[in-house]
């Protein structure tokens, strides 16, 4: 079993502001259904970032960390929005599967991170991110 832990962004074009004329909350959900917001880009864009613990075992990767969600298989992020004064709006799931091991030992490499870059504007249950993971420079 070998574990690394590395760094995710997220950066989000276009930000939600408001749903039905109604001020919105917007961020990375944890466990515990806080939101952490973003850090916003001199584009408009947010950028959301979080540690997580990459494990390969049996050939197999898993992710864990207070940001990551579902099942050992199918590991995703939220990013979530609701009403300022209360209840959710939408939340998208961005999918972990498409990481690679070999993107990760990258990542420890070159001391970066991996970012995926979504559109809320073709938000649905589960976000692909535009041109899948990346590693950047951290």
């Amino acid at each position: 079993m070998e574990t690394a832990i590395i760094h995710l962004q997220v950066i989000c074009q276009p930000p939600p502001d408001q749903h039905d004329g109604q001020p919105m909350v917007f961020g990375l959900q944890d466990k515990k259904n806080s939101l952490v917001a973003g850090e916003k880009q001199p584009d408009g864009s947010l950028r959301f970032c979080c540690e997580v613990v990459a494990i390969l075992q049996d050939d197999e990767i898993d992710f864990r960390g207070s940001q990551v969600h579902g099942g050992r298989v199918l590991r995703f992020l939220y990013l979530s929005w609701g009403y300022a004064s209360g209840g959710w709006v939408r939340r998208m799931k961005i999918p972990l599967s498409n990481i690679s091991w070999a993107m990760v030992q990258q990542v420890m490499t070159e001391k970066a991170m991996l970012e995926a870059t979504i559109e809320t504007s073709t938000a649905s249950a589960t976000v692909r991110p535009k041109r899948g993971w990346q590693v950047t420079s951290a």
